[in-house]
């Protein structure tokens, strides 16, 4: 299949319910390289994906599984920047906070806005966060 189909088959899953597309490069038979076209969906969703993926991939099956996801509870926040107001998103076990990060999409618009690495803005927002101890 030509790999510049990916990107409409993934936006077409999303838009039809799934929770996540993703692909893994793999070896298949007599040595040929190939791409598996991951998709998590809801039950719900199972018959809406499964004519994308015929009617859009060049796929001739697939392959089901049923499984189960065990997610963080989070929890959104905005707090004061040194680049203004940023969403931060809290994720905790048990009770106990285990991960605390900026909104990439926030940080993202931020340095396109001052023509600066993205990277300069997500990390300054973490050390913030660390030095306020608000993690």
């Amino acid at each position: 299949m030509n790999p510049e189909f990916f990107d409409h088959i993934s936006e077409r899953l999303f838009t039809s319910g799934a929770s996540d597309v993703f692909l893994t490069n793999i070896i298949m038979k007599k040595g040929r390289p190939g791409i598996i076209l991951n998709v998590i969906i809801e039950k719900e969703c199972a018959e809406t994906v499964k004519e994308i993926l015929f009617t859009e991939s060049t796929t001739l099956g697939i392959r089901t599984f049923p499984f189960r996801k065990d997610t963080l509870v989070r929890k959104f926040e905005s707090i004061d920047t040194i680049w203004g107001k940023v969403t931060i998103k809290r994720s905790f076990y048990k009770g106990n906070e285990v991960s605390c990060k900026p909104e990439y999409e926030e940080c993202k618009k931020i340095a396109a806005n001052l023509g600066i690495p993205v990277k300069k803005v997500y990390y300054s927002i973490v050390s913030e966060i660390i030095k306020t101890g608000k993690n």
